[in-house]
């Protein structure tokens, strides 16, 4: 299941990256090929994220102790908004 969310995820949008990140982070499954994949999708196009987004994305990448310095800054940019 991680190869075909990897595959798509320059295609998802911004509610359906953080609940994947979210859905992985419930079920403890950490998958840092999918993670840096997610990470690189909200990177390239976060206008789409309102607080529940942010607040999820936040809470899953802490989770699974995923850490990406320049995605935290991009959340943190949004969350200013």
């Amino acid at each position: 299941m991680t190869d075909a969310v990897i595959s798509k995820a320059a295609f998802l949008q911004t509610q359906n990256v953080a609940n994947i990140a979210w859905t992985f982070a419930r079920l403890a499954i950490r998958n840092h090929s999918l993670l840096q994949a997610l990470s690189t999708r909200l990177q390239s196009a976060p206008e789409g994220f309102d607080p529940q987004n942010i607040s999820n994305s936040y809470w899953a990448l802490a989770t699974l102790l995923f850490h990406d310095a320049p995605l935290m800054i991009v959340l943190s940019c949004q969350a200013q908004r």
